[in-house]
């Protein structure tokens, strides 16, 4: 493998792991608010069919949205990295308190990956 070429794939994976870091923040910051009660009834208003993607998704301003737009098409193959598993160990360190409802709430991964998703779906991703 030539030099360039390496140079060529840590670019790739700085570019990835930054627009990661950038998810990572946003969601920390829409999170700032939440508390893990809040969260656990977000959860069952979710597993009753009482939740609706655009209830959750209409948090998020537009701007944010443009910027994540213009990055998952700019690195559209890389979001297959963004999977509930991610998430999950991100809120492990950022927010113990609201993983620890995920884990521990019958539905909560099952949630999580319905939010993933569905923020995938309003990027324009494919989903699986």
């Amino acid at each position: 493998m030539s030099v360039k070429t390496v140079l060529k794939n840590i670019g790739v994976e700085l570019t990835v792991e930054a627009s990661l870091h950038f998810v990572r923040r946003i969601l920390l910051k829409k999170l700032e608010a939440v508390t893990p009660q809040t969260l656990y009834e977000t959860i069952k208003r979710w597993d009753r069919g009482e939740l609706k993607e655009e209830e959750v998704l209409g948090s998020v301003d537009e701007q944010t949205w443009s910027i994540a737009k213009r990055l998952s098409q700019r690195f559209s193959k890389y979001l297959k990295y963004l999977t509930p598993e991610l998430v999950l160990r991100w809120l492990r360190r950022d927010r113990p308190d609201l993983a620890s409802i995920i884990l521990n709430h019958p539905k909560g991964i099952q949630f999580l990956a319905w939010l993933l998703n569905a923020v995938l779906r309003r990027l324009g991703a494919v989903v699986s």
